[in-house]
């Protein structure tokens, strides 16, 4: 009998990658020591050394389902607890105060991208933006501003080595301009409460990140996220002319979304992808083929209702999770 090593690969990856969650949910591993094991990242450099030495042996097979093993155990611990603890080495030196800050008028185009730590991005009454905390004097941000522009980033950094060292960023964007957004998070737990504020466009991703944003009363929010080996928790916007709900596309791989809707909120979900699960249908939504919507009896009278398009590659969706989305 023929074995298919491409079909051995992926069926170990996933049942691998479905074990780390089921046993947190059971409760027959602890939450902390999952996040510490997620620091033996580098042993998946080893599966695959052992995987290529094996490759043309007759024992082929043993290398796959070790590599595909380590591979699953490490990013279902990742997309389970959310740290950025992959790729994250640690302190690369004595953490010093990073601060900037400035102003931003009219529609602003607004860019963050933050690498290993801690960070958090809220709101404040006006035009003034902020930015403080700490990181490693080689890993201070850099930042390029201007009357309609913030752009925030970490120094360049190796391909294994995603930021450097740990960061704690604060960063405070006024209420006042209109923004086009970009967010992209890689190995962060981060917070992005971004409630009563306006948009044309909101671009995020999230890589090996947990990532809660806060969409609670924002104007014309214009989703368009990723999120890879991570959790993203979204707080919608509620429904109404004045707000318009949240629309836009999620893309999920091998993680976790969480969606809390407002009370009397209104939502509809066009779902694709492969080997998802959701609890779609215990949380009272309605289905047709692969659109799901909230049982709201406004629903059809409301044009501002909350649509989003989410595919979901391995990965898991909930409506209002027991924990919430803060």
């Amino acid at each position: 009998m023929h074995l298919d090593r491409r079909a051995l690969r992926w069926g170990v990856f996933l049942i691998a990658l479905g074990i780390v969650p089921l046993a947190l949910e059971a409760g027959w591993l602890d939450r902390a020591r999952v996040a510490d094991a997620e620091r033996l990242w580098p042993v998946a450099l080893i599966a695959i050394g052992i995987g290529v030495i094996l490759d043309r042996t007759r024992i082929a097979a043993i290398g796959t389902i070790l590599s595909s093993i380590v591979f699953g155990l490490l990013i279902g611990g990742a997309l389970s607890v959310g740290v950025g603890a992959i790729g994250c080495p640690g302190a690369g030196g004595p953490a010093t105060p990073a601060t900037g800050g400035g102003t931003l008028a009219g529609p602003a185009e607004v860019s963050i991208t933050f690498d290993c730590g801690t960070s958090s991005v809220e709101t404040t009454p006006g035009a003034s933006w902020s930015l403080s905390g700490t990181a490693a004097d080689d890993h201070q941000p850099v930042i390029d501003s201007g009357p309609s522009s913030l752009h925030i980033s970490p120094p360049q950094a190796g391909v294994f080595d995603i930021g450097g060292s740990r960061s704690d960023w604060d960063v405070r964007l006024p209420t006042d301009p209109i923004y086009d957004a970009t967010f992209v998070m890689n190995a962060s737990d981060t917070r992005l409460g971004l409630a009563g504020t306006r948009w044309t466009s909101l671009s995020l991703t999230a890589n090996a990140s947990t990532v809660r944003l806060d969409l609670s009363e924002a104007e014309g929010a214009d989703l368009d996220a990723t999120v890879n080996a991570g959790n993203l928790l979204i707080k919608l916007a509620g429904s109404g002319p004045a707000l318009g709900g949240t629309s836009g596309s999620i893309t999920v791989n091998a993680g976790h979304l969480g969606l809390c809707v407002p009370t009397g909120g209104d939502l509809t979900i066009n779902l694709g992808g492969v080997l998802s699960s959701n609890n779609f249908a215990s949380a009272g939504m309605s289905r047709d083929g692969d659109t799901w919507r909230t049982p709201s009896p406004a629903f059809n009278e409301d044009p501002a209702a909350s649509t989003l398009q989410i595919t979901a590659n391995a990965g898991t969706i909930e409506l209002n999770p027991a924990g919430g989305c803060e």
